[in-house]
């Protein structure tokens, strides 16, 4: 016998199974669908006796929304069920919903869909439901699949990780993020950057973190303590683009030092046209920047003296020679730099010299952070969309959601 259209539009419309339209009505700023069961409800008790209905209540479940920004409701009766043997009153699990929850599985499924790519407050006018609502719907499914996808997290297969930090709100509030390093795929995220932060991602990784050979981070000192004893096994291999970063930060610093001892008109000249040359790589300067470095080589030699040197590390790196090599290069650095009169930098060369085991190992694994640090532009942009969490577990959420695998685990079974 052909299904009728109450069925049709239950089961190929809304995915809900079991259920026919009884009856459409128009309730003001909503569409109400009566919904009937198709057949007799059949549950037994875990004792294994027969039941029989018991009482039951009007639910309301949220299943669509209409093109006209309605949103669309399915009314149905649900009942409990009494033991014939052993009396306990029980509830039979919903064709339509999980537990108490008030929208049906195949809309949260659409809805986290639309989350996905847009913000809540855009998902809200499109669906016409409240952001309050959209934010309850898509952090109840996002935490279902967090337990399917923390239950398989450790089963992965990842050699290489990278650990970073991304500010997730005002105020130098940061998140660790634990990214894989081939596909920059997010892992897990922890509030804080602190050591307990760091131990309790690698927790959660558990057997993941533990078959891990190669860890790429910044020379954050906490990250690099609990790595060395959670993970003894694993090579810390600094990230190239933080030493580039931390090298022409103290250059600009040094400059600024230079610059306020000139008279007037030579500081308006290394401000206006010194500043930026300092910092660009010989394979990126123009015509008019090799001019600007000649003269400045004949009227500021301290200041072409740091671009040199700065120069000298980078080459090191640019040359990837071996690590007993890289070491004897990197040593001879640190002894020119201590004859000068550049105090930040040498900070810079006693911080490379305190880690100057970890510094090598990129010379036999030249990694790069790249992905990761791609990785918190779209964390950011996140960020700014919604701007900003204040619940760090719906940030979580919402990264792993954007950014690693968490969607894969959003599924339902009909």
């Amino acid at each position: 016998m052909a299904p009728s259209l109450g069925t049709d539009i239950m089961g190929k419309v809304f995915g809900i199974q079991g259920y026919r339209a009884k009856e459409m009505k128009d309730e003001g700023g909503r569409i109400v669908i009566v919904g009937e069961r198709k057949g007799v409800i059949r549950h037994r008790c875990r004792c294994g006796g027969a039941t029989r209905r018991y009482d039951h209540e009007e639910r309301e479940i949220l299943i669509g929304t209409a093109v006209t920004g309605k949103s669309i409701v399915m009314r149905i009766t649900a009942w409990r069920m009494e033991c014939r043997e052993c009396g306990r009153v029980m509830t039979p699990e919903s064709e339509v919903t999980e537990g108490k929850r008030r929208h049906s599985r195949q809309f949260g499924l659409q809805l986290v869909r639309y989350t996905r790519e847009m913000d809540n407050e855009a998902v809200s006018r499109l669906l016409g439901l409240s952001a309050s609502t959209v934010r309850r719907i898509d952090k109840e499914e996002l935490g279902n699949a967090l337990e399917r996808y923390r239950e398989a997290l450790p089963d992965r297969k990842e050699e290489t990780l990278s650990v970073d930090e991304v500010a997730h709100r005002s105020g130098h509030q940061y998140a660790t993020v634990i990214s894989e390093h081939r596909s920059g795929r997010v892992l897990w995220l922890e509030p804080d950057r602190k050591e307990e932060s760091l131990e309790r991602a690698y927790a959660v990784l558990g057997p993941l973190a533990q078959k891990t050979t190669c860890v790429v981070m910044d020379f954050w000192r906490p990250y690099e303590k609990v790595t060395r004893r959670q993970l003894p096994r694993a090579l810390i291999v600094p990230d190239r683009f933080h030493l580039a970063r931390m090298a022409n930060r103290t250059v600009e610093t040094e400059r600024r030092v230079i610059q306020h001892s000139l008279a007037k008109d030579d500081r308006l000249i290394v401000k206006k046209q010194v500043r930026w040359v300092l910092l660009k790589r010989p394979n990126n300067l123009s015509a008019r920047d090799t001019l600007c470095l000649s003269r400045l080589m004949r009227v500021n030699k301290p200041l072409y003296a740091l671009y040199l040197l700065k120069e000298e590390l980078f080459d090191i790196f640019d040359r990837r020679p071996s690590s007993a090599q890289a070491k004897k290069e990197i040593f001879r650095w640190i002894r020119t730099v201590a004859k000068t009169s550049f105090s930040r930098l040498k900070k810079l060369a006693t911080s490379l010299l305190m880690s100057i085991d970890t510094i090598l190992n990129w010379f036999s694994f030249p990694l790069s952070n790249g992905k990761a640090e791609s990785i918190n532009n779209v964390i950011k942009v996140l960020l700014r969309r919604a701007y900003g969490y204040r619940d760090f577990d719906y940030f979580r959420l919402k990264v792993l959601q954007k950014c690693g695998d968490l969607m894969g685990y959003v599924t339902h079974t009909f």
